[in-house]
């Protein structure tokens, strides 16, 4: 799925050029044959995180978007199925209720202050294979901007990591705590409409906005625990953490009976 949107006109001289963002989702498509000589099964798949000791997990909307009934398949930190409760389609965001009390869940950051282009950050999901093997995979990224491409405040940009089944993810700062949900990846152009000529300006890999998600997150009364940074943790010591609270969400779309 792609997601075109632009900005206002820029002068150049006596000519006007525009700002073309390029958004393209990083959920995977799988199929799967439930009974090898009759039906296939498709699904989504996407990455989420465990919110709550309620069990509420975050992922994006787009990754349970055509799902063919509210319920998905959890794998990974969680296991079994949940229901999906409430989704922000403008924000590509989803919240899934799993009725399960899990041990671990991930923290929020508390810290008002805003992320600084260079500083760390891991991203941690099921991509690609990951989603079949259910293995999670592990990028280690760096923030690029505290908002996307042509200053929109809902996202925030980091460096080329994030795969296909990354969607839904946690973006995770040196603390190990959550700062955005990974979502898709974004290419800038400058259209000149005058010479009909399109150019090329910058890539990078987008989060929704820790803001966003709290909104959200209050919005549909959950609580959800945050925790001030300071202390920078191992890659080990926030894998061994996130492992526990990161979980593959499989969606079906559809059946092909031959």
């Amino acid at each position: 799925m792609h997601i075109i949107m632009m900005t206002d006109y820029l002068k150049r001289g006596a000519e006007a050029s525009r700002l073309l963002v390029i958004m393209s989702t990083v959920a995977s498509c799988l199929s799967m044959p439930a009974n090898a000589q009759q039906i296939r099964v498709f699904y989504s798949s996407g990455t989420g995180f465990i919110v709550s000791k309620d069990g509420h997990v975050i992922t994006n909307a787009h990754v349970v978007r055509g799902c063919a009934s509210p319920q998905v398949e959890l794998r990974g930190a969680m296991q079994g199925s949940g229901r999906v409760i409430a989704r922000d389609d403008a924000n590509d965001l989803a919240l899934i209720d799993t009725s399960q009390h899990p041990d671990t869940y991930a923290y929020l950051s508390a810290d008002t202050r805003t992320v600084k282009p260079g500083e760390d950050v891991m991203v941690m999901g099921y991509p690609l294979e990951a989603a079949q093997t259910g293995e999670y995979a592990i990028a280690m990224a760096e923030v690029i901007a505290d908002k996307g491409p042509t200053g929109e405040a809902q996202w925030m940009q980091f460096s080329s990591s994030a795969q296909q089944g990354n969607s839904g993810g946690p973006l995770l700062d040196s603390s190990g705590h959550v700062i955005g949900v990974v979502t898709g990846k974004t290419d800038l152009f400058e259209v000149n409409e005058t010479m009909r000529t399109r150019k090329y300006l910058s890539s990078s890999d987008i989060a929704v906005a820790l803001p966003i998600l709290k909104a959200f997150l209050d919005d549909n009364r959950i609580r959800y625990t945050t925790r001030p940074g300071g202390t920078r943790r191992s890659g080990g010591w926030m894998e061994n953490r996130a492992r526990q609270f990161i979980t593959n969400i499989r969606c079906e779309t559809g059946r092909e009976v031959s």
